[in-house]
């Protein structure tokens, strides 16, 4: 066995006397010869993926390789990968929706205005008569199925308007109660001109409702009026075979109250099978009352009927 020879030191530097030489510096690296092992470092998933083995002897060989390089079994190519999505599912949803809407609305372009649904009326009505110059002036006469507060007229009139009045400046609108003659004076009214104003020219719903009294005597009959006047209840009774009459009007007043009594009246009946009424000794404007044979109460003058009163219920 070779001894082993104490090395010496010059300048810092240190100088192996044997064939064991150490490196340079103390305590920084260990002797190549005695020094233990060092760990092999272990590959990463990444590296280990990337790794390519022979399928036919398991010996590993070079990313790229095209065959094993110990027993020559070819390698197959790696498939390609996936192309990336062309767009998601929420750009395609909303690309369809946006067509969906595109195609409704061409389509409806080629609908009819007549077969197109129309809103609901807000309360049933039937057009009576009208009238348009150009669309400068809508006139237009409305039967109702019953009276009406003014917030109900309201939606009422504008949907009128829209329906039967469109383009027009300027719109009339008069409304008549079931019995009313039209032409004497609608019961209410909503005008255009060009805001809306409404006006309740008879019996409001609170004052059709406040039944007056009855004056003493056998009743004949009780009329409402709807007319912007007279507009309030007639009524006729009679006292020892002698007929009176009384108007009680909307705001409470009456004839007995601007006369003392009720009026006076001659009756005789007509041909058509009604009663005539008029005031006693001839009224100064010619005007009389009908009962007539339907029970309606008809009030005329000069130039005949002008109005036709329905029975109070």
């Amino acid at each position: 066995m070779t001894a082993l020879k104490p090395s010496r030191v010059m300048d810092g530097d240190l100088t192996a006397a044997t064939p064991y030489s150490l490196p340079h510096a103390w305590g920084r690296q260990s002797c190549t010869r005695c020094a233990p092992a060092r760990p092999k470092k272990k590959k990463s998933a990444l590296e280990l993926q990337a790794t390519m083995f022979c399928k036919n002897c398991g010996k590993q060989m070079p990313q790229d390789a095209g065959f094993c390089t110990d027993c020559g079994t070819g390698v197959a190519p790696a498939p390609p990968s996936a192309p990336p999505a062309k767009s998601s599912n929420l750009k395609g949803c909303l690309v369809l929706a946006g067509g969906f809407v595109v195609v409704l609305l061409v389509i409806g372009s080629f609908v009819p205005d007549a077969e197109r649904p129309r809103p609901q009326a807000p309360t049933p009505y039937q057009i009576i008569d009208s009238s348009r110059v150009g669309d400068a002036k809508c006139s237009l006469d409305i039967r109702l199925e019953h009276r009406l507060n003014e917030p109900e007229l309201q939606p009422l009139a504008l949907y009128i308007q829209g329906q039967h009045a469109s383009g027009c400046q300027r719109v009339f609108l008069s409304y008549y109660l079931p019995g009313m003659e039209v032409g004497a004076g609608g019961w209410a009214t909503t005008h255009f001109n060009p805001n809306l104003d409404v006006k309740i020219l008879g019996l409001t719903v609170e004052e059709a409702g406040a039944r007056p009294p009855l004056p003493d005597g056998e009743l004949v009959g009780r009329w409402i009026s709807e007319m912007p006047a007279p507009n309030g209840f007639y009524t006729i009774v009679r006292r020892d075979g002698q007929p009176f009459g009384e108007w009680v009007f909307a705001d409470g007043s009456n004839t007995a109250k601007q006369k003392g009594l009720q009026e006076e009246l001659d009756e005789r009946r007509i041909h058509t099978g009604g009663i005539r009424f008029e005031t006693k000794g001839g009224d100064p404007h010619g005007e009389y009352y009908v009962l007539e044979s339907d029970g309606r109460l008809g009030l005329y003058g000069s130039s005949g009927r002008f109005a036709l009163l329905p029975q109070a219920e």
